[in-house]
This record gives structure tokens, sequence and C-alpha cells, in this order.
């Protein structure tokens, strides 16, 4: 841990010595989630661009912990994770609720039941992302899920897999908001219904290291995400 803090201090201090006067100004390395990137960075890095011509953002897509790993070390500046999850003593910003759907055939049992509740889908395959996606486990907290409670015939490694299992019949699974509404299920033959209780949902964040010198860039661009991500 002693290590980790003073890898921490040396990257501020070299985060010092490319900062600038000039709100988001320069250059951002991003961190972001499969489950998160794909569909909520189109949007609003195009409006970020139009705001901000200055700024330059390079991307860099991998799962939470090892984005987590490339905060500590430096390597990026920040991350757009899906909370909660443990992010030690790196700082953070909640920018919006992303809520689950179930995805499924326009044809199974649950397409039409209303109200729709999680405990239904205990009488279902459910499929689900392999372990090690934090889409996973936020699905199965959300939905107050326990491992006897539902039956995974397959996992996968990617959503867009997940989506043509379903569609090929195999089961049921869960999609989040922001994937509904860029056309995950688009051409796919499934739809999607939204539960009766809005708890069912995950949180997306940004986070970053409290010694950064970047960080009123960075909560500048918490904010513009903040206010941009849903519209």
């Amino acid at each position: 841990m002693h290590a980790k803090r003073v890898l921490q201090e040396i990257n501020g201090l070299i985060d010092a010595t490319s900062s600038t006067s000039m709100p988001l100004c320069g250059k951002i390395t991003l961190g972001v989630i499969p489950t998160v990137g794909p569909f909520l960075l189109p949007t609003v890095l195009a409006k970020l661009r139009k705001s901000f011509p200055e700024l330059k953002v390079f991307l860099r897509e991998s799962q939470t912990a090892a984005l987590l790993e490339d905060l500590t070390t430096g390597r990026i500046d920040a991350a757009l994770l899906a909370l909660p999850y443990p992010i030690n003593d790196m700082k953070k910003v909640e920018l919006f609720d992303d809520l689950f759907y179930l995805a499924c055939l326009p044809d199974h049992p649950l397409a039409n039941r209303k109200p729709l509740k999680v405990q239904h889908l205990t009488t279902q395959p459910l499929l689900l992302l392999e372990e090690g996606h934090c889409l996973r486990q936020h699905a199965l907290s959300a939905c107050k899920l326990k491992g006897a409670d539902y039956g995974v015939p397959y996992q996968c490694t990617s959503l867009s897999t997940l989506i043509q299992m379903v569609a090929n019949g195999i089961g049921v699974t869960l999609v989040p908001e922001m994937g509904v509404k860029s056309g995950l299920l688009a051409k796919t033959g499934l739809i999607s219904r939204a539960f009766n209780d809005k708890n069912v949902k995950r949180t997306i964040g940004m986070v970053w290291r409290p010694s950064s010198s970047k960080q009123k860039d960075l909560e500048l661009l918490a904010e513009f995400i903040k206010k941009n991500a849903q519209k």
C-alpha cells in the first residue's frame, strides 16, 4: 500500500508538469468498461469535441479491476465505471442511474407479464456475462438474486454474444437501459421490458486519483458527462 501511495504522488507531480490554465484543454486519458463505453461515449464525445475543441481524449477499454490498477499506476487519468464497486481511496462522482431491462423474445412467457417483477426470473434460464464482468454482479445484486435462485445455462464474454444467445431462444437476459436506448436490440427480434421495481439498476460513476493535478478538469468532465449522457 505504501508503494502505491508513493506511485500516486509521483503521478501527481507528472500531471502537474502538463497542466494548463485553460479548462478542458490538453490531454485526458479516460478508461471505460466495455458495458458502458459503446453506449455512452459516441454521443458524449461528439458533444465534448464541439464544446471543448482543444481537449484530446484518449480511451482505454478494460474491465473494472484493470482500470483501477491503471489509475493507480498513472496509465489513465480517470475511469468510467459501474457502481457500487470497491475503489479504495479514489475520488468518486456518481453521474446517473442505469436501469436494467429484461430482454427476451416476443413470445416468451415474461414478454407480456404485468407487472414484471424480479421474482419472475427465478423460473427462467438467465444468461449472464462470465465472472469478472461487473455487469453480472450488478445485475444479480440489483435483482437480489443468489446462486440458488436462477439457472445459468451459458455464460458469455460480451453483451452482443449474450443477445444473440437470447435471440436463439436459449433464455432471457438483463441489459442496461443505455444499451437499449443505443439500439443494442435492434434487428435482433428481441424486446425489452422494464421491471416494476425502479431500484433494479446500476450507477455509472467517474473515478480518479485524489492526487491528480487535473482535478478541476476531471470535475468539469464529470459534470459535462452528467449533463449530456442521457439527452
